[in-house]
């Protein structure tokens, strides 16, 4: 992968900058109008609606008419359909008409005086993003010099809506570059955007907007350690795992590899999956392992992320300690004569999505929910 690539593009673009004025600023360089299907015609549209209909333009949405001016911006008047059914899908669809048919102009204002909607915080987010999601272009593999990126968008209102106007707007740039976030990453090639590369992605742009990321992956290393600390423990002469086995590792705040869960088998007909676990002995960590979190991602992956409704585990009859812990998870154990060995018992760990969400851990840290956590993968 070429390591000047850029899988978000968008996102890396400075952001253009929003205002909410009065008035035309003097900047812009063109000015869109919308205009209703029926009704008064604007004022400053400057012909009246039987002139606008010769033009062949009726204020449909969908609608534009492009007026050049000797002095002054450009005018676009963009159709925002009957009065009466204006709302945030119509309000948005006009501009982005209107900024569509603005492709040469960087600078943009929107003229939205007048335009009647009990709600000013969505006439200025629709307006947002209806122009910022209409500008949208993928520039990595190929230059659009045609298409000027936004550089500027101020939004004209009555004085009485500005602040309600100026709230909507700032949520509708939030959307809005979410939404082109996502754009980018469906359009980046799986051979410039792998699955490494789109987990490094996500670690770096989390934190910028106050998101918890989970990356999962290292599944071999993570694995290995779980293989040979069970071989260690002394349960287990040999511990090996499917190829396709799926591991989630925990590191101590030196980031160095302290437990692992391997997680193999999975049945996608009975939605059932095996995992193990394993830590270093307790003397060698300076800090707990099983924590809340870890206990989120031990059973949001299964039962969450993988859909399955029952998890398996297998350990030694010998392990008191660890069958107290299965217990207080809310597993439901039995022994099986042997099944360690020809000298030793078994047992089988089953919990069911039902019990995992009747547990108290679940219940007390809210695990059926996938919130703002943060765990790397060894």
């Amino acid at each position: 992968m070429s390591a000047e690539f850029e899988p978000i593009p968008s996102w890396r673009e400075p952001s253009p900058t929003i205002d909410v004025v009065t008035d035309v600023p003097a900047r812009a360089t063109v000015v869109g109008i919308p205009v209703t299907s029926d009704g008064a015609v604007p004022e400053r549209a400057a012909f009246d609606r039987a002139t606008l209909a010769a033009s062949d333009f009726g204020g449909n949405l969908g609608e534009t008419l492009v007026l050049p001016q000797v002095d002054g911006p450009l005018v676009i008047e963009t159709g925002l359909g009957p009065a009466a059914a204006i709302d945030g899908a119509a309000i948005r669809d006009a501009a982005a008409w209107f900024a569509l048919k603005a492709h040469r102009h960087g600078d943009l204002a929107l003229d939205l005086r007048g335009i009647d909607t009990a709600d000013a915080a969505l006439l200025g987010q629709s307006a947002v993003e209806g122009v910022l999601l209409a500008r949208y272009r993928y520039r990595v593999f190929a230059a659009r010099p045609g298409d000027v990126a936004v550089a500027g968008l101020a939004l004209v209102v009555d004085p009485a809506a500005v602040d309600a106007v100026r709230a909507g707007a700032a949520r509708g740039a939030i959307t809005a570059r979410a939404t082109n976030l996502a754009r980018d990453l469906c359009n980046a090639p799986a051979t410039h955007l792998t699955a490494t590369r789109f987990g490094e992605v996500a670690e770096k742009i989390g934190p910028e907007v106050g998101l918890g990321v989970t990356v999962y992956g290292q599944d071999e290393l993570v694995a290995d350690f779980v293989a040979r600390s069970k071989i260690a423990s002394g349960f287990a002469k040999y511990a090996g795992y499917p190829k396709n086995a799926r591991a989630i590792g925990i590191a101590n705040s030196d980031n160095e590899l302290i437990a692992g869960l391997v997680y193999f088998n999975f049945n996608p007909e009975a939605e059932t999956i095996e995992f193990s676990v394993e830590a270093l002995p307790r003397k060698m960590l300076k800090e707990r392992w099983l924590t809340p979190t870890t206990l989120a991602v031990m059973f949001q992956y299964p039962f969450l992320h993988c859909g399955c409704q029952m998890l398996i585990t297998r350990t030694s009859a010998r392990a008191v300690h660890v069958h107290r812990m299965l217990e207080a998870m809310n597993f439901e154990l039995t022994v099986i004569a042997r099944a360690g060995g020809r000298n030793e018992d078994g047992v089988i760990a089953t919990l069911t999505d039902d019990a995992w969400l009747n547990s108290k851990f679940c219940k007390r840290y809210g695990h059926d929910f996938i919130g703002d956590r943060v765990e790397k993968a060894a």
